[in-house]
């Protein structure tokens, strides 16, 4: 980016923090007006005249005032911004909330979606955690009637998964008990790789319940994407970047689609840092007016997911941020304390 001078960069933060809060392009009048200095009014059109040149400011044909590009929201990102914490009352009130939930990982996830939304207020989006291979806590087998057995599973990302097994021959809940005790004792802790490479010296029975097993653990391995919660779809639709219905069309159709969305939006992520997603620069054209503040987390090395929130570029980044960031956190230690 080019360099540009310390007044320069006081006026762009102006124009930047102005827009964002109206959505009404930002005259040179306003600007001297907030600037503080003693400067004339010739000096602060030049100095627009230089950052508009530079592209970090545009105007509309029918305005005077300016208003930022992706390339100036970008610049106030990385250059102007600086490093901003949510105030300690709401992170108290967030702690609060999670606290009244109980340890369920889907309502957890519910929740960072709807208090994300809220905080801006903006459209928010949890993508589940999921690992790149499950691996296998526990599994049980249960009687049903003489030959049908219900199979059990538990991994240790948290799904639960049951399936029906017909055997040969009734066998009873004491055998059924002795063969998961057996299994879980070789197996449990392990991916479907791992457990394929120990299948040797298994007995019919223990041999029947491992390949149902299999079978389950290498169709959680292959799915594509996953649900994406989603809140706040009304807060960015009541603003006026997305009055026009082409505009507001993929946005939606991107929160809807949820493995769509899942797979795209994992190459954008950093590890250990919020990521910003500005516009047409990251996002391609038809998502031109939008951005997208995004942050992974969940247990590194074991299961990973992707909280954030999805806005106009006109997006206040100095509360999405620390929002993301610290909702990033709290939902991580939860599914530590839970999984790890």
């Amino acid at each position: 980016m080019d360099e540009l001078t310390p007044r320069q960069d006081k006026i762009l933060d102006l124009i930047v923090r102005n827009y964002v809060a109206t959505a009404v392009p930002v005259s040179s009048e306003r600007v001297l007006q907030d600037l503080g200095m003693n400067i004339s009014s010739a000096t602060v059109r030049n100095d627009m005249a230089v950052l508009e040149d530079k592209g970090y400011i545009t105007h509309p044909h029918t305005s005077a005032g300016r208003l930022p590009t992706t390339k100036g929201y970008r610049y106030f990102v990385q250059r102007l911004m600086g490093q901003v914490d949510l105030p300690l009352a709401e992170r108290l009130m967030i702690q609060h909330q999670f606290h009244q939930v109980e340890g369920d990982q889907e309502q957890w996830l519910r929740l960072a979606a709807v208090m994300l939304a809220r905080s801006l207020p903006s459209a928010a989006l949890v993508i589940p955690p999921k690992s790149a291979q499950c691996h296998l806590k526990q599994l049980q087998l249960v009687s049903i009637h003489d030959t049908v057995v219900l199979l059990v599973i538990v991994l240790q990302e948290g799904t639960l998964k049951q399936a029906i097994i017909t055997v040969g021959e009734p066998l009873s809940q004491d055998v059924l008990t002795t063969t998961s005790n057996k299994l879980n004792a070789r197996f449990s802790g392990l991916s479907r790789e791992a457990i394929e490479a120990k299948l040797d010296g298994l007995g019919p029975l223990e041999q029947l319940v491992t390949e149902m097993t299999l079978r389950i653990m290498r169709s959680i391995d292959d799915q594509v994407g996953e649900e994406v919660y989603h809140s706040g779809l009304a807060h960015i639709l009541a603003q006026p970047e997305f009055e026009d219905v082409d505009v507001a069309r993929p946005v939606v159709e991107a929160l809807e689609q949820g493995s769509v969305l899942s797979m795209s939006l994992s190459r954008f992520v950093e590890k250990d840092t919020v990521s910003v997603i500005i516009g047409a620069e990251d996002l391609g054209e038809s998502m031109r007016v939008c951005s997208l503040v995004l942050s992974r987390y969940g247990i590194p090395g074991q299961m990973l997911g992707i909280l954030g929130v999805i806005g106009p570029t006109r997006m206040p980044y100095w509360r999405a941020l620390p929002s993301v960031r610290y909702m990033s956190s709290i939902v991580s230690s939860l599914l530590q304390e839970m999984y790890g």
